[in-house]
């Protein structure tokens, strides 16, 4: 699989993996990972979070910064790592 930003932009590189929003894949230069805390039922009644990661897309971490400020404070950008 190629990643679809490149792509977009005329390049043909690798994908290293899929974007948790759109489903596009994501080459090592355009991946941003979103940290993000998911609810997790413990027992009934007893809710606790665990802290979980997903590859994004520029695209779409463009969008969730935008449009959901406060999850937008967790996505960070992974290219040179």
């Amino acid at each position: 699989m190629n990643c679809f930003d490149c792509a977009l932009a005329g390049r043909t590189t690798t994908a290293i993996g899929t974007c948790m929003s759109c489903g596009g894949g994501v080459c090592a230069a355009e991946v941003q990972l979103d940290v993000h805390e998911l609810p997790h039922t413990g027992s009934p009644g007893n809710y606790t979070h665990r802290v979980t990661r997903s590859l994004i897309c520029q695209t779409c971490a463009a969008v969730i910064t935008e449009h959901l400020p406060d999850r937008g404070r967790s996505v960070k950008s992974v290219a040179g790592r």
